[in-house]
């Protein structure tokens, strides 16, 4: 289990100064190669962990295949 970072790496350049710049594109879950865990009836599984001062936290989940490996992603950004 681990957490999908929708800004994950960056990409560098230098501008017309010489200085160097950094971007930081979103990443789209949609565009990986990633799938949405869903539950039977085909509505997207959700995990809510309990935060201290009654908050919650709610996440989708998505499944990556990494080798024979299934590896479970937890996705915050979520309505």
């Amino acid at each position: 289990v681990g957490l999908l970072y929708r800004h994950g790496y960056f990409r560098q350049s230098l501008s017309r100064e010489g200085w160097q710049q950094e971007h930081y594109p979103v990443l789209d879950p949609n565009e990986l190669p990633l799938d949405l865990v869903r539950e039977a009836d085909g509505t997207p599984a959700r995990v809510v962990l309990a935060l201290p001062g009654g908050r919650s936290l709610h996440a989708c989940i998505w499944l990556a295949r990494v080798g024979r490996v299934p590896l479970l992603l937890l996705d915050s950004d979520v309505e």
